[in-house]
């Protein structure tokens, strides 16, 4: 982490006064241009401001004892003037030679020291200073802004819009249904019936709540999905988890940027009871975007072996099936610089139905490593989980611009017994039609195709990422090895993206790698319990997880891949094969 922000001034401090031990303490906020003082450093800066005036009186209060005494010692002298008939020109000069009390020094050259020493404006620390005398506490500085232009009726009609969208959607698009609701007052022409600005939802949402008496929210969970999740935890009990392959998608970035606010439509008018179920909208925070990566991830529950009464991870099947980095590329229609025509070219992508398929169907894709994972014959000299994925986006051009050219099955095969179940969510880039509520042509096929390997893909029930062991853990760990390494990633200037997201997949490659098969072991343990709490709630959201003491009781688990190796090497006959 830096140490110092944007404008370069530093992020910790240590007191001015003598004699302080303890540790630096946070003195600005953030690391942008102009941070804010944090309340600990208001403290300080009150403190030393109190330490130079105590220590400037202490000094007066000597020069003070002096001068007191030289002012005795001039009258005594006046007196004896006086008293020998001395010439007024002598009284006057020794008149003169008394001085009164010199007053504290200016507080300006206290605040100005204690500024130089912060790095910060005098005139803040001015301000600290005297709203802490006056008021006799330290509180936050007020931020001018401008006031709320929201009334009852707006936050009304912005309710029944979010409401609508069930929370879902982007600000752009509730902008363009508020247009025409009410008159929304702008400065920009004689418009008079626009809708809000972005901004104006910006600092809406930023209050923290959204609080209107007299409209009820949507619940969250919808009667499908209440449904979806009341059966299908049922069938989800009966799979060997040894045997399910669960995947997602996620992007991963350092320095991300989000707004996160908790919209609270739980107000109800007075006398009316009401059950809240507040929603979390999010979106984009605004400014430059760093760069980021798109990982498509698969694990399964890693298998046990016993060995002279000890339970072992099997090396062999160690639950880290699928990751791989996805990159669309492309070739150069012209040339540039050192690159010529026809040289390719790489780029970030989303995910979409086509692409979906091709990530399963392609050579080298994820129904490959399905196989190579669970058939140790397959698997080929340089077997390795995660790798870089590139799909051809000239290809996926040339099919969308001729519909004879759409997908359908290629394989033409009849369907094999099935074995090994593949769980998704119903995320539309999956290609799931959720306005209508069923699959795409493409991932019929997608199915089929499947199928014919042995492989049944099972919809997982909406809402209910929980259950999905990518989700449960695995792209936290992931993150959160990014952010902890984040001093290795190069800082992002604009024109190093290759360089940044190049960094990030080796660290995301190395901790993958390094991530501990028990770890996996305990969040397929932990999906087993959460199902079996989605058939106790009947569906409901599950508020609190139930503890579970997975770790003591798995406590004894080991995992030495070397040593089960050479078991299996030397005397395969001890290792026994044992089912959770």
């Amino acid at each position: 982490m830096a140490t110092t922000t944007a404008a370069g001034k530093p992020i910790e401090a240590m007191p001015l006064r003598p004699g302080y031990t303890g540790p630096p303490f946070r003195f600005f906020t953030s690391f942008g241009t102009c941070p804010k003082v944090t309340e600990e450093g208001r403290r300080q800066i009150f403190l030393d401001y109190n330490f130079l005036v105590e220590q400037e009186k202490r000094r007066l209060k000597d020069e003070n004892k002096e001068l007191k005494e030289e002012n005795a010692r001039l009258r005594r002298e006046q007196q004896m003037m006086l008293s020998s008939k001395r010439t007024r020109r002598h009284v006057d000069e020794s008149t003169e030679a008394l001085e009164t009390l010199p007053k504290i020094k200016d507080p300006r050259g206290f605040f100005k020291i204690v500024a130089d020493h912060y790095h910060v404006d005098k005139n803040t620390v001015r301000d600290i200073v005297c709203k802490a005398i006056t008021k006799g506490k330290l509180t936050p500085e007020p931020r001018p802004g401008r006031p709320k232009q929201l009334s009852p009726k707006k936050r009304k009609a912005i309710v029944e819009v979010f409401n609508a969208k069930e929370g879902r959607g982007s600000l752009k698009r509730m902008k363009a249904d508020l247009i025409g609701k009410t008159t929304w007052k702008t400065t920009y022409g004689p418009k008079a019936h626009t809708s809000p600005s972005t901004a104006t939802f910006s600092r809406l949402f930023n209050e923290g709540s959204l609080v209107i008496g007299f409209v009820r929210p949507r619940p969250f969970l919808n009667e499908k999905a209440i449904a979806e999740r009341k059966t299908f935890p049922v069938h989800a009990l009966e799979f060997r988890d040894t045997l399910l392959v669960a995947h997602d998608e996620a992007y991963v970035q350092v320095g991300l940027k989000k707004s996160a606010f908790m919209v609270d439509l739980s107000g109800s008018p007075a006398g009316v009871e009401d059950s809240p179920q507040p929603r979390l909208w999010q979106f984009d925070g605004g400014g430059q975007a760093a760069p980021k990566i798109f990982l498509f991830g698969a694990v399964s529950k890693p298998r046990i072996v016993e060995i002279q009464g000890d339970l072992y991870i099997d090396p062999r099947f160690d639950g880290k099936v699928f990751l791989v980095r996805v990159r669309g590329r492309r070739a150069r229609k012209r040339k540039y610089l050192e690159h010529k025509k026809g040289d390719p070219m790489f780029e970030n992508v989303t995910i979409n139905g086509t692409r979906y398929k091709q990530i399963f169907e392609a050579t080298g894709g994820y129904l490959d490593a399905i196989k190579q994972y669970f058939d140790i014959s397959e698997r080929p000299e340089d077997y390795v989980t995660a790798k870089v994925f590139c799909i051809d986006l000239d290809r996926e051009e040339l099919e969308n611009d001729n519909p004879l050219l759409a997908p359908d099955s290629r394989w033409q095969l009849p369907p094999k017994e099935t074995e090994i179940i593949c769980q998704e969510d119903g995320a539309p880039g999956h290609g799931f039609d959720n306005m209508h509520d069923k699959p795409t042509r493409a991932h019929d096929d997608l199915v089929y195709n499947a199928q014919t390997q042995g492989v049944k893909i099972v919809k997982q029930s909406r809402h209910s990422p929980e259950i999905n062991p990518m989700d449960l853990g695995v792209w936290s760990i992931l993150k959160s090895a990014v952010e902890s390494r984040s001093c290795e990633v190069p800082t992002f200037t604009g024109r190093n993206e290759d360089a940044v997201e190049a960094k990030i997949w080796e660290i995301i490659k190395e901790e993958w790698l390094a991530l501990s098969p028990l770890k996996l072991f305990l969040i397929f343990e932990q999906r087993r319990v959460l199902l079996q709490e989605m058939i106790n709630k009947n569906g409901e959201t599950i508020g609190v997880e139930p503890h579970t003491g997975l770790r003591k009781k798995w406590g004894h688990l080991r995992h030495d891949p070397d040593f089960v190796r050479q078991k299996l090497a030397s005397s395969p006959h001890d290792v026994k094969s044992f089912e959770a």
